[in-house]
């Protein structure tokens, strides 16, 4: 029975809405690394009429898609910094500030990409998975895991096939270690731990 584990990453939440078009733009963003691998973002404040608040956003990965996750949100409009230290080795961040002004929203700062230097973090592989076909009455298997220690995870995902040559479909998503499948058909199992939830 194969067991692997892979990273996937963290799932943004959406912006409720879009940038104003025809907006001013917000300050140019500036990033450089610590020597502990953070990274230090610096911008220049805002002269403008109307300032509500200014958001800063991230995305975790090599495109930035209609979804960034905010990381600050205050109501500071002069110079301002930020370190973000959840950034993890070998992946690749987008960062993008805008203003919130009272006749709506900033054009993005010019944008900025960085790639964090070092290896990718990987999840150690599950370990001891247990299929128990008795304790369902035969039509469905009940599973249970190792628990994944050291690291932090977000979960387990759980993968059928029905046979050596068929392809992985991923089938479930759980938290603790353990899952029934109310299977159709005889197969194979998998599980692996992850991190995230960006696809």
């Amino acid at each position: 029975m194969t067991l692997f584990v892979a990273l996937i990453i963290a799932q943004l939440s959406c912006v409720d809405d879009q940038p104003m078009e025809s907006g001013p733009p917000a300050p140019a963003l500036e990033a450089s690394l610590t020597s502990t691998g953070e990274v230090q973002l610096c911008w220049n404040g805002w002269e403008g009429e109307g300032f509500l608040s200014r958001r800063l956003y991230r995305h975790r990965g090599d495109e930035r898609g209609a979804a960034v996750q905010p990381i600050l949100t205050d109501g500071d409009r002069g110079p301002g910094s930020f370190l973000d230290a959840t950034v993890e080795p070998g992946v690749c961040y987008w960062y993008g500030l805008e203003l919130l002004l009272e006749g709506g929203r900033s054009v993005w700062s010019e944008e900025l990409w960085l790639t964090v230097p070092g290896e990718p973090l990987s999840l150690p592989t599950v370990q001891n998975l247990q299929l128990d076909l008795s304790a369902t009455g035969g039509d469905s298997a009940s599973m249970t895991w190792d628990p994944v220690t050291g690291v932090e995870t977000d979960g387990y995902k759980i993968y059928f096939k029905p046979s050596a040559e068929g392809e992985w479909q991923e089938i479930a998503a759980v938290v603790a270690e353990q899952y029934t499948h109310h299977a159709v058909c005889a197969g194979l199992y998998s599980v692996k731990a992850y991190y995230g939830a960006e696809l």
